[in-house]
């Protein structure tokens, strides 16, 4: 009984695993390449032998998509970054105000 109660948790704790593993992979995008080669190692060793050339360009495609996807998820990050810097310093007010012999004075508004 505790063999299958053993059995039955790393059954879980693999399920567990590869679920996460998943998971990870298909938020970086790099879920395609990664069962591209399984399953084509799997299914068609004989063709990647022969055809390593191309296995290799359409893996290389695979992983070219993965990082075009971060590129592009980095630059519009960029530029909601400089919108937003943008819209605060076109709408921001002095705190203080500076006098002539350099003090600084607080600015009170009536909002």
């Amino acid at each position: 009984m505790l063999e299958l109660l053993i059995l039955f948790a790393q059954f879980w704790g693999a399920l567990f695993v590869v679920g996460l593993a998943g998971t990870l992979l298909a938020k970086i995008h790099l879920l395609p390449a990664v069962l591209y080669v399984m399953i084509v190692k799997t299914v068609a060793p004989a063709w990647v032998e022969a055809e390593h050339t191309k296995y290799l360009l359409i893996l290389a495609a695979l992983i070219l998509y993965a990082v075009l996807r971060w590129a592009l998820k980095i630059i519009r990050w960029r530029q909601e970054e400089r919108a937003a810097r943008g819209y605060l310093l076109a709408t921001a007010r002095p705190m203080y105000e500076i006098t002539e012999d350099g003090q600084y004075i607080p600015i009170h508004y009536d909002d």
